[in-house]
């Protein structure tokens, strides 16, 4: 601001200097033969059109001055307050970014947990289904063992029980024959039995063999 007032000013005392330089060039050129007082007239005459002019000239500069003084305060308020704005706006844009930011994180903090919670839930449930899977193998397993092993057991028992019932039997069998021995022994210790026997048994071999019109 202070530059351009002090170059107006010099510009203005320049064409001051020149205009009344250009009036005494002018005067001196003129005819000499003419009074003294008509070259003074002249002289005043030039002097005052000059500072008129220059008047005018510096009145001119004024009013630019005042009006690039305003327009400069002008853009110097509107530069403020595009600074002003654009560093709100900024300080906007800043805040929304970290509160965006700050939401992302907390989302994603969120969807992680609810992705560890899910993983831990199904573990867990296939680690129960594991179990139960497991006891019902052995469940199985233990039942088919002890089915197999009552049945080899019930099958030793029966075997086990038919020989000793065929032992029994056997032993039954003999003390019958002994028996039958002791009373064979009985019969034939007597003559008379034996000979009844004799005559008995010759009859039943005779009927085996003769018919009997023919004894």
């Amino acid at each position: 601001m202070q530059t351009d007032t002090l170059i107006l000013i010099v510009a203005a005392g320049a064409a001051l200097v020149a205009a009344i330089f250009a009036g005494m060039s002018w005067s001196r050129t003129k005819d000499t033969s003419g009074s003294e007082a008509a070259i003074n007239q002249k002289i005043d005459s030039e002097m005052r059109h000059t500072r008129e002019q220059s008047q005018v000239a510096v009145d001119g500069l004024d009013r630019r001055l005042v009006t690039m003084t305003n327009k400069v305060d002008s853009l110097e308020r509107a530069m403020a307050d595009f600074q002003a704005k654009t560093s709100k706006e900024l300080g906007d844009v800043r805040v929304a970014q970290e509160k965006g930011r700050a939401d992302m994180q907390a989302g994603i903090s969120t969807t992680l947990k609810g992705v560890q919670d899910s993983v831990s839930q199904q573990l867990i449930a296939i680690r129960q289904d594991n179990g139960k899977s497991l006891e019902q193998i052995r469940a199985t397993v233990d039942d088919k063992l002890q089915k197999t092993l009552n049945d080899r057991i019930s099958q030793s028992f029966k075997v086990v029980n038919d020989q000793l019932e065929a032992v029994s039997k056997g032993l039954g069998e003999m003390r019958g024959m002994a028996e039958s021995v002791g009373d064979l022994r009985k019969v034939l210790s007597n003559v008379k039995t034996r000979g009844i026997v004799g005559e008995v048994q010759l009859g039943a071999i005779l009927e085996e063999v003769l018919s009997p019109e023919q004894y």
